[in-house]
């Protein structure tokens, strides 16, 4: 697994198609269901999926835990969220904390790691 994090608008899928080849098979969390990402190469705004499971009840973090064998030879984007304000709202709170969780978890299980900011990769 790799894993790819870093700022809205940072340059993070081309980045990986870059590094990692063009041709790629991606799947948006925005559009499909995190059910749906095992079939793709690369998963991006893996934040959104994590909004899925708090949607429907679901512990993300259990969920990653439980599933890390099917995200083996994925790439898997990220939006960096815990920057900034704390949101008033409870529900966005605890969204931010579990993308945090999440992430260590991926981070964790990863066999690379990149921080991208301005398109440039930063393997940490």
């Amino acid at each position: 697994m790799i894993f790819i994090f870093g700022g809205r608008f940072q340059g993070k899928l081309t980045f990986a198609k870059e590094k990692f080849g063009e041709n790629l098979t991606v799947c948006d969390l925005k559009e499909n269901s995190i059910q749906n990402a095992f079939n793709f190469d690369i998963i991006v705004n893996i934040e959104k999926g994590i909004m899925e499971l708090l949607k429907t009840n679901q512990n993300p973090t259990e969920f990653f835990s439980e599933n890390l064998s099917k995200f083996e030879n994925k790439i898997i984007i990220g939006d960096e969220i815990g920057c900034g304000i704390v949101p008033v709202d409870e529900f966005e709170r605890l969204w931010r904390d579990e993308t945090g969780w999440v992430y260590q978890l991926l981070c964790k299980h990863s066999e690379e790691v990149y921080r991208v900011w301005a398109g440039i990769g930063t393997k940490l």
